[in-house]
């Protein structure tokens, strides 16, 4: 019975760590470039049950020790496409990512396209990180420039002028990447970035990518979870009350 109570714990426990992320993910349906997360359970070690009788003892079958959460894992999946008629918005249609740096030219990677002129006139995003381009050089536009457009290929043009070329990096296994708040992403040691611009992508001038993430979906997940806790409480409240009858009744003595 008290291996009983240890599993019911351990599923509740991985259970509110779910419901966390489920939490995060509703409260971002909104944000531009989000990526949902979904989780990974783990089942801690079997073992056998046996029953003793006269004839020795007999296999009853393997009983799992408890559940833990394994690990979480983003889903990079296309979210729709939203107009908003600015010209320094840009979304990608498929695969790959725009590249941007910090003030201290760290790397980053993300779907939201939604840009800005910085004081300097470099293009950025708008929790200021630098725009690159093909060249891995930020991209100046003029003050004075009239009619920005950005083609499919992500050639930026003004007054008949081309400011440069965004780059979109292709990521191998986009599963490597490590969030960063949330819709920027940072490689690790086992990310691979292809130099080769993904050959299913364009990009649409004047459209952000919204969050992939299905309320439905995450609200379905909500009431299983919730009714999961309610069914593993209950378990460790009947549990709990077989001790209590244990304890006042084996060994009495009549």
């Amino acid at each position: 019975m008290i291996r009983g109570l240890y599993s019911a714990a351990s599923g509740i426990t991985a259970n509110l760590m779910e419901s966390d992320i489920v939490a995060n993910n509703l409260a971002n349906v909104n944000t531009t470039g989000f990526k949902k997360v979904g989780v990974n359970y783990n089942a801690f070690g079997e073992m056998m049950m046996q029953r003793m009788g006269p004839g020795g003892t007999q296999n009853i079958g393997n009983v799992n020790n408890g559940v833990a959460l394994a690990g979480s894992k983003i889903h990079f999946g296309q979210g729709l496409l939203k107009p908003t008629g600015n010209p320094l918005d840009v979304a990608i249609q498929g695969d790959g990512f725009f590249s941007v740096q910090d003030a201290e030219g760290n790397a980053f990677y993300t779907r939201n396209g939604s840009f800005t002129r910085s004081a300097d006139g470099t293009l950025s995003t708008l929790d200021g990180h630098t725009v690159m381009d093909a060249n891995d050089a930020p991209i100046l536009i003029p003050a004075d420039a009239r009619d920005i457009t950005i083609g499919s290929n992500g050639a930026v043009m003004t007054n008949g002028q081309q400011l440069g070329q965004l780059k979109l990096s292709n990521i191998d296994n986009p599963d490597t990447l490590v969030a960063q708040g949330t819709c920027l992403f940072k490689g690790s040691a086992d990310t691979k970035v292809s130099t080769e611009t993904p050959a299913n992508s364009s990009l649409v001038q004047g459209y952000l990518e919204g969050s992939n993430v299905n309320v439905v979906e995450e609200l379905i997940r909500n009431i299983m979870g919730s009714r999961r806790y309610e069914t593993m409480q209950k378990s460790i409240n009947s549990q709990d009350a077989s001790l209590q009858l244990a304890v006042s009744q084996v060994g009495r003595y009549k």
